[in-house]
């Protein structure tokens, strides 16, 4: 993950004979997007809301983790047999009343609360226990169209 303009974004790189309409169908039939818009060389979608498996990680998360969803924006971009997934606006939706940890049910809370500290830095913690998590629930919904032996 890095920081752009205060706001943290994922970013993976791949290599594909895939076109962007073959990418494009696989999106569509994975069920793990909605809002998808393919324009010229690129698309675009929202990642559907999702509780984090933290099994896929060895670090066990944060608090937040166990009982808020998350969901982002995701532009896939294409260039001469690659492309480019950068997922932003990375929020975590409150599935519980307890107002320790947000503003109850359906409460939007953007990443950047749980993983910057006041000067923008990553917050120690965040970088042992959650960073990891998030990225390998991102990879998992983007990897099964990786894996796909038609790729």
């Amino acid at each position: 993950m890095a920081l752009e303009n205060g706001r943290i974004i994922w970013q993976k790189i791949y290599s594909s004979n895939k076109s962007i309409d073959e990418i494009h169908n696989l999106i569509l039939k994975s069920g793990n997007f909605s809002d998808i818009k393919k324009t010229g060389s690129q698309i675009t979608a929202n990642i559907n809301q999702f509780l984090l498996n933290r099994k896929l990680s060895k670090s066990s998360g944060s608090l937040y983790m166990y009982t808020d969803d998350i969901t982002g924006f995701v532009l896939i971009e294409f260039k001469e047999q690659r492309y480019r997934i950068t997922v932003k606006n990375l929020t975590f939706i409150s599935n519980t009343e307890i107002h320790a940890l947000g503003d109850g049910v359906g409460a939007r809370t953007p990443l950047e609360r749980y993983a910057l500290n006041g000067n923008g830095e990553y917050r120690k913690a965040y970088l042992k226990r959650d960073e990891g998590v998030i990225d390998a629930n991102l990879n998992q919904i983007f990897n099964p169209q990786i894996r796909d032996n038609d790729w």
